[in-house]
């Protein structure tokens, strides 16, 4: 495990395994992969979802913390950086790319915001989704949270005593 390696003592966090290249951003694809599974079940549910006001409401402590980490470690080696790289960097990023997906899925995004509030972005994002139900801004809210663990964000949330030194079970009884 890299993380073991660099020295983290509380190396393991909840994961979702990577089916992209090396190079693609985690935190992009983990995103990417989210959505088209909700985009296939809301076509079974609610096929007449591209008609509706669409808000999407995601919150993150890391955003696009993994990109940077890597263009920054290039450039300390006096490498240059693909223009990919350098806007996967960017702290909105992954958000940009999820809400550009569900725009050419053909939905109407009425409203979007990225909330970056540390370890409770994605409560608050449920609850900013929520508040936009009820005032009737948007007729469907896609809200939540994601972070990419690599070793700047795993060594602050290791600091936090957020991660384990044994193998996590989320959502266990």
């Amino acid at each position: 495990e890299e993380l073991v390696r660099l020295g983290l003592s509380r190396p393991n966090a909840a994961r979702v395994d990577r089916t992209g290249s090396g190079d693609a951003d985690p935190a992009t694809e983990l995103l990417e992969r989210a959505s088209s599974q909700l985009l296939a079940a809301l076509a079974v549910c609610r096929p007449e979802l591209v008609a509706d006001r669409v808000g999407l409401e995601l919150g993150t402590s890391s955003g696009g913390m993994h990109a940077a980490t890597r263009l920054l470690a290039a450039r300390a080696r006096g490498e240059g950086v693909s223009a990919e790289l350098a806007r996967d960097a960017t702290y909105f990023a992954p958000f940009v790319e999820v809400r550009s997906g569900l725009r050419r899925a053909g939905l109407t995004v009425s409203r979007s915001v990225q909330l970056v509030t540390a370890c409770a972005a994605s409560t608050w994002a449920i609850g900013v989704g929520l508040a936009w139900l009820r005032r009737g801004l948007v007729d469907v809210a896609i809200v939540g949270g994601y972070d990419a663990l690599g070793l700047f964000v795993a060594a602050g949330f290791e600091a936090l005593r957020a991660t384990s030194a044994s193998l996590p079970a989320p959502f266990r009884i």
